[in-house]
């Protein structure tokens, strides 16, 4: 079932095939090193969080939602929400190979788009390993913050930074947004047809 399209990405429910590129990403230390303890996951462990992410679904209408990319869809990682202490958490993570990409961007805004249009959420909130210079400065992107808020919650693996993403301020810079979207598809199939 897809979730939403848009921009070349599909967010949608997982697949039995999504298990192997969900391991190849679990298993890369480079896409783990911040999440959790920073060990690599089992298929054991991914095949019940795939479950999670399916019940999720069936009982709150959102989920982490496998992410792919263009016809063939090819698996990048995931986009998406989850109930957590702290309300309902946005997380996305993505293996390198799409990392500077426009995807990763193009992913979480879809996710976005599809939790204050669709689903009518308020806000959502994000928690970075304040370690994770990378995923905290794309959080920034979607809101187009220059500076954050002394928002950091001790976790059990670590100072964690917060970002709450409200409708307003996401609908702020939604148009923005999409425009830099656009720009950064044009230059890509630009610099494609320039190695033709």
């Amino acid at each position: 079932m897809n979730i939403i399209s848009g921009f070349n990405v599909t967010l949608r429910m997982w697949k039995p095939e999504d298990v192997a590129g969900y391991m190849a990403m679990a298993a890369n230390q480079e896409v783990m090193k911040y999440i959790s303890n920073g060990e690599a996951r089992t298929q054991d462990v991914i095949e019940r969080e795939i479950e999670r992410f399916r019940a999720s679904q069936q009982m709150f209408g959102f989920s982490r939602w496998a992410a792919t990319n263009g016809e063939e869809k090819h698996f990048m990682g995931f986009a998406g929400f989850e109930k957590k202490e702290y309300g309902i958490n946005f997380g996305m993570r993505y293996d390198t190979q799409w990392w500077g990409t426009p995807f990763p961007f193009i992913s979480g805004h879809l996710a976005l788009t599809h939790a204050f249009d669709e689903l009518g959420l308020d806000e959502v909130y994000t928690l970075t390993n304040v370690k994770n210079a990378k995923a905290i400065n794309m959080n920034m992107k979607y809101l187009q913050l220059k500076t954050l808020k002394d928002d950091v919650l001790n976790t059990e693996f670590g100072p964690h930074q917060r970002i709450i993403y409200t409708k307003a301020l996401f609908e702020s810079v939604r148009e923005s947004n999409e425009a830099k979207i656009e720009k950064l598809l044009d230059y890509k199939r630009f610099a494609v047809s320039s190695k033709d």
